[in-house]
């Protein structure tokens, strides 16, 4: 049997230009059996009820949101990205399923974004 490690990191990017200021977000939704929510504390996203010092995190702790909005310098392109952790091992036991959702602020369609890149790995640990 396949089986995926922790931690699972899942990253947005997209190329920032100067004369455009809208971000990708992301959110994870933690699913029951009847694939819904428990409540607002089963969604980490920013903004998010439970703040700890570097992002916002599910009430069990297994879902980490990277709060700050990243840029990088790639060939001269300002690459923006933001990134959640998942702890597979502290996932609560009625927790059958996350869902991510990438969304735009400011109304900005999805395709506006060049380059957009959502991407998942896991078992590698930032050092």
């Amino acid at each position: 049997m396949f089986r995926i490690s922790s931690p699972v990191t899942v990253n947005i990017e997209w190329l920032r230009q100067i004369n455009n200021q809208s971000e990708l977000f992301l959110t994870a939704f933690m699913l029951n059996a009847n694939g819904k929510v428990d409540g607002l504390s089963e969604i980490v996203y920013w903004g998010s009820m439970n703040r700890i010092s570097n992002g916002y995190t599910s009430t069990d702790g297994s879902i980490v949101l990277i709060s700050s909005l990243h840029e990088k310098v790639i060939g001269g392109e300002t690459i923006a990205y933001y990134k959640l952790e998942v702890d597979l091992d502290r996932i609560k036991q009625d927790v059958k399923r996350v869902v991510f959702v990438v969304s735009s602020n400011q109304n900005q369609a999805l395709d506006s974004f060049l380059n957009a890149q959502f991407s998942m790995s896991y078992g590698e640990r930032d050092s």
